[in-house]
């Protein structure tokens, strides 16, 4: 059975909310397409460290409860569960833990096949630097597919021999590599896993 692993920040749950909440609270104007440039914080001046200090203040002071789930990620996952098992492997911080596990049961009913693994977070890592990497975890737990946006668990999960989906919203420069598959889209994403998997959709 394939088993896939699905990323939440920027997969499952779309940035367009946080840059709208920025654009509020603190009077810019971005676009979620600048948000998502890879030198987002030095065009714009707003340090990563501030930016992601601002990102936890947006989870704390929205609640992660009641975020939306991006507009197509249920029914792709949904879906996927037709052909494999759904995993989610996310490496948000220790604080939203429990919250995490409140939305994902409210929102991704029947979608969740499988289990949810918290990983080290690269931004967080005296908080997470027990934890295995999402690399590790998918060569641990048999992942075939991993829907990512993040090329820094895309590119070694890859490396490890797990086939990528990355959502390249980042518009980023990296080095074609076999097992990644640039998306654009859920639909996109689950064509080409049709596409590599012919036999498994066989008569579905």
């Amino acid at each position: 059975m394939l088993h896939f692993g699905w990323d939440l920040d920027g997969v499952c749950f779309d940035w367009q909310y946080f840059v709208d909440w920025h654009n509020s609270v603190y009077g810019t104007n971005f676009t979620k397409e600048e948000f998502l440039n890879v030198d987002f914080p030095e065009r714009f001046g707003v340090p990563l460290n501030e930016l992601e200090c601002r990102i936890d203040r947006m989870y704390k002071t929205v609640g992660i409860r009641n975020l939306l789930p991006a507009s197509g990620a249920v029914s792709a996952m949904r879906t996927m569960a037709k052909i494999g098992k759904n995993s989610v492997v996310t490496s948000r911080p220790p604080w939203a833990h429990d919250d995490t596990m409140h939305w994902l049961r409210a929102n991704f009913t029947r979608a969740i096949t499988g289990e949810v693994y918290f990983t080290r977070n690269h931004h967080a890592l005296s908080a997470t630097s027990h934890r295995l990497t999402k690399s590790e975890v998918c060569v641990r737990e048999g992942i075939s597919y991993l829907f990512e946006d993040d090329p820094l668990h895309a590119v070694p999960a890859a490396d490890a021999g797990v086939r990528v989906m990355l959502f390249d919203y980042h518009g980023n420069s990296l080095e074609p590599h076999e097992n990644i598959y640039r998306v654009y889209s859920f639909s996109q994403a689950i064509e080409k896993v049709r596409e590599l998997e012919k036999r498994e959709w066989q008569g579905k």
